[in-house]
């Protein structure tokens, strides 16, 4: 089934229409628009089609074997007088609504009115153009399962006028039948079938069928010459195919019975045999901004309703194409000028061709493909994957809201392929790279400045969408940072044991002295446990000596240093030193026991006994640790 419509000015539009989609964009309603879909010879419209009105919109559900109904919205249906229509793979033409404000919301009642056949319409040609669009598809599905490489299958045989007998004015009374023509059938090019007087055909041998007086000749009259003759048989019928082609341009026949001389009606045919020149289609342009910009071959638009623009036979009708399916057309003007601007395009590659037709059915070579990419979807947000640190000591990658000190930090993430992404720090944008392949990698020209930056990108296709900004990948940069300081000695001068002091050991010396060295003229800080306790001065070499104002109490500190440059950038802390700090006297020991292991007589002494042992053991308790 095909979907398409019909202006006031009888320009044709075709809808992409797919039984087994629900999904259908909305088609704004305009005045005096016929809506027309194609049909199947004995389906019935209304068990496959079903209409409901919403608001003043019009939806027309087209009832397929998918588990969900396709829906057609026209907007704004009954606002205008507008109309829908069905046309048959016979041509018969059919009005099923007209737009009446008095119709009420909810479902609406088709009507299922005859007008007649396609070759009787004003939009005679348009109708023709849906007609053979519905049965050319129908067909090539058919032909292309039964065989493949089959050429295309000729039309069925016609069937032959029935014979209607002249009736007696009185009775027991003899009459001569009045010879006549009653049909003509176009049995050559690519529209054959039967014909009406006044129609253009490109059949130079037209088939003449008729009626006549039985067992009588009739004389031929071609332009009222007569140019052959022909015998009624038995049963009155009589039919003739001229023998010399028929001249271009318009042919007027009749009969003439040779005994009587009555003469048949006169039918007139107009032959054309030429096809129409090759049509061009010289451009195709993008309107949404104001102004027409060209599209070019294999280009990309966001404009859903382009415009095409070409030449063609002067009032010939110019069928406009996707590859091979016809979607709309439209009538060149007296100089052969064409222009078409789609109503809607959903986004997709479009290969479009143009083919002028002639009124007789002539369609001539199609134009050279345009083929565009219709894009009006922004790319999907890009992703900032990677951050990369290749300068100074510390490199590798940078986890999000890290200290770094590269400026020109490498950024390497995804993004829609072909798009162009953006970098943007700090809401600025700072550079951009195209992802060839769907990837993308960024380093930035120039410096960034110290301090704090939030990184974000987005993607913007080769039409102009744009995706939603990344997620932000925040950094510190911090260039000029200096060193942590060196720790070379502790010393304890305080107490019975002084000296230099290993990391981790005891001292009695709760303001021991620290010295080591830093970046010359920067001052040193110093924590304990995380906690401030005091800073320093580096003198012009770098050596500095620290001794705690405070006393530090008793108990493990855990020494940190810091440098911070005349920049005000500070180091990272450098590595933890150990002193357990103990000022205060041990309790007195307490002797717990003497044995005596000596001699005859040995065991545990009392407190003024006498004993043979010099060398008696002694044991007792003091504070852990302690000598």
């Amino acid at each position: 089934m095909n979907f398409a419509c019909i202006n006031d000015k009888d320009a044709l539009y075709f809808f992409p229409l797919n039984e087994q989609e629900a999904v259908f964009s909305p088609i704004q309603a305009m005045d005096g628009t016929r809506y027309v879909l194609t049909e199947q010879e004995g389906v019935d419209f209304s068990q496959t089609v079903a209409a409901e009105r919403v608001d003043n919109d019009l939806y027309l559900r087209l009832r397929s074997e998918s588990e969900s109904d396709s829906s057609i919205q026209i907007k704004d249906f009954f606002q205008f007088q507008g109309s829908v229509h069905s046309l048959s793979d016979t041509g018969e033409y059919r009005l099923h609504l007209s737009a009446d404000s008095a119709t009420a919301a909810g479902p609406v009642t088709l009507c299922n009115e005859y007008l007649g056949v396609q070759q009787d319409q004003p939009e005679a040609a348009v109708l023709k153009v849906m007609q053979q669009a519905a049965a050319f598809q129908a067909l090539d599905q058919l032909a292309e399962s039964l065989n493949p490489s089959a050429e295309p299958m000729p039309n069925a045989q016609e069937t032959e006028p029935v014979l209607f007998l002249a009736a007696a004015s009185e009775a027991n009374a003899t009459f001569a039948v009045i010879p006549s023509i009653t049909a003509l059938y176009d049995q050559a090019g690519n529209k054959r079938g039967q014909l009406v007087s006044g129609s253009v055909t490109d059949d130079k041998r037209p088939k003449l069928v008729g009626l006549g007086e039985p067992n009588t000749t009739l004389d031929i009259l071609l332009n009222g010459e007569v140019v052959d003759s022909v015998t009624v048989d038995g049963q009155g019928n009589w039919s003739y195919t001229p023998v010399v082609p028929l001249e271009e341009g318009g042919q007027l026949f009749f009969v003439r019975d040779q005994t009587t001389g009555k003469t048949s009606g006169n039918v007139v045919l107009i032959i054309d045999t030429m096809a129409p020149a090759r049509a061009s289609l010289s451009s195709v342009t993008d309107d949404t901004s104001g102004s027409p910009i060209a599209i070019a071959k294999d280009g990309h638009t966001r404009d859903n309703t382009p415009t095409l623009k070409g030449k063609a036979e002067a009032n010939s009708l110019v069928i406009i194409y996707n590859d091979t399916t016809p979607i709309a057309s439209i009538y060149a003007d007296d100089n052969g000028n064409w222009s078409w601007t789609a109503i809607f395009l959903p986004d997709g590659t479009y290969a479009l061709k143009v083919a002028a037709m002639d009124f007789a059915g002539n369609i001539g070579l199609p134009s050279v493909k345009h083929t565009i990419t219709i894009d009006t979807q922004a790319p999907s947000q890009p992703k900032i994957l990677e951050v990369l640190d290749d300068a100074g000591t510390s490199t590798g990658p940078l986890l999000n809201g890290a200290v770094t000190d590269d400026d020109t930090p490498t950024f390497s993430g995804t993004a829609e392929q072909g798009a162009t992404v953006v970098i943007y720090d700090n809401g600025f944008e700072i550079g951009r790279v195209v992802a060839e392949d769907g990837t993308w990698s960024f380093t930035p020209e120039q410096p960034l400045a110290e301090g704090e930056h939030s990184f974000t990108a987005t993607a913007t296709d080769r039409v102009g969408n744009q995706s939603q900004a990344s997620e932000a990948w925040d950094l510190t940069i911090l260039v000029n940072v200096p060193a942590a300081p060196v720790v070379e000695s502790v010393l304890d001068d305080a107490g019975t044991v002084t000296g230099a002091l290993e990391s981790g050991d005891f001292t009695d010396d709760s303001t021991p002295t620290i010295s080591g060295s830093a970046e010359a003229n920067a001052t040193v800080i110093i924590y304990s446990n995380g906690e401030e306790i005091g800073r320093v001065e580096a003198d012009n070499s770098g050596n500095w000596v620290f001794t705690p104002e405070n006393p530090l109490a008793d108990g493990e500190h855990s020494l940190t240093f810091v440098t911070l440059n005349g920049a005000g950038n500070s180091s990272e802390p450098s590595d933890p030193w150990v002193v357990n700090v103990d000022t205060q006297a041990p309790n007195a020991p307490t002797i717990g026991s003497v044995l005596d292991d000596v001699g005859v007589k040995t065991g545990e002494l009392a407190s003024g006994d006498v004993t043979d042992d010099q060398r008696p053991t002694l044991s007792g308790s003091a504070e852990k640790g302690a000598t």
